[in-house]
């Protein structure tokens, strides 16, 4: 499932720094700004939670050993809180681009499209169903069972993530490589 929202999350926090470097918005200073929109350090993180969540669901259908089980599970633990931790980030900079486009003039595609006018509210949208998502899987960290129960994991799992999937195909929401600075 890491590999998955690893496309999903990272799609959604480039195409938020994009964005905002189409607007008119002064580049941020601050280090902390400068750190959080290194899209090598965010990716080398996603990177990270995936493999550390592989590592640990490998450990965790181990029937080697208690010892693999119980290290697989707290390795799938500190993936959840990797992704939840970026899926935070990721909000938060859809935050700050929303403040960025009310204050400034905004993304002006080239091709017209209502993801283009709409854009900030369609990755509003993505963000909260990307929040909800993690919030759940973290919130049923020490509870496999209601993890895995289709009652939860089919509305809080899998339809946020196949609703913010078809989100992102709106026209004119991704602005085209061409228009980007470089």
């Amino acid at each position: 499932m890491g590999i998955g929202f690893f496309g999903i999350l990272y799609s959604a926090y480039t195409l938020v720094l994009d964005r905002e470097l189409l607007s008119d918005a002064p580049p941020p200073t601050g280090i902390i700004s400068r750190i959080t929109r290194n899209r090598h350090l965010f990716r080398l993180a996603l990177s990270a939670g995936v493999a550390v969540g592989i590592t640990g669901s490998i450990n965790a259908a181990s029937t080697t050993s208690t010892s693999a089980v119980a290290l697989g599970k707290k390795l799938r633990k500190v993936s959840i809180i990797i992704f939840l931790v970026l899926t935070v980030l990721q909000a938060f900079q859809t935050l700050i681009l929303l403040r960025i486009e009310r204050r400034y003039k905004s993304y002006q595609p080239i091709h017209k499209g209502w993801g283009a006018q709409h854009g900030i509210h369609i990755l509003c949208i993505i963000s909260l169903l990307l929040l909800v998502r993690e919030a759940f899987l973290a919130a049923t960290l020490g509870n496999i069972a209601k993890q895995d129960n289709e009652r939860f994991w089919y509305p809080l799992v899998a339809v946020p993530e196949i609703i913010a999937i078809i989100l992102y195909i709106t026209p004119g929401l991704v602005p085209s490589r061409s228009e980007l600075p470089t």
